[in-house]
């Protein structure tokens, strides 16, 4: 949550390093690993560094490559940011 704040305040660096936290050490807290990567893919693809946000949304793709219905159409988003990013 407190990264979630802190990239609502436009403090992206701060952000990062919240979404970067190790959420996958803790079962109960592995559902927030896939949107921390989307959001870490967010913060680069703002800072202009398509090489790594190419990286955090192909995890958060790999991660919910079977996604609910309902989920798809975000999931297809990523897909096509991760294509505009490598042309």
């Amino acid at each position: 949550m407190r990264a979630e704040l802190l990239r609502q305040l436009d403090r992206d660096r701060e952000a990062l390093a919240w979404y970067a936290s190790r959420v996958d050490l803790f079962v109960n807290e592995v559902i927030y690993l896939a949107p921390a990567h989307l959001r870490q893919g967010e913060i680069y693809e703002r800072f202009g560094n398509p090489k790594m946000a190419i990286q955090h949304y192909s995890r958060f793709v790999e991660l919910w490559k079977d996604c609910d219905p309902e989920l798809r159409p975000m999931l297809l988003d990523v897909q096509r940011r991760i294509a505009r990013l490598r042309q």
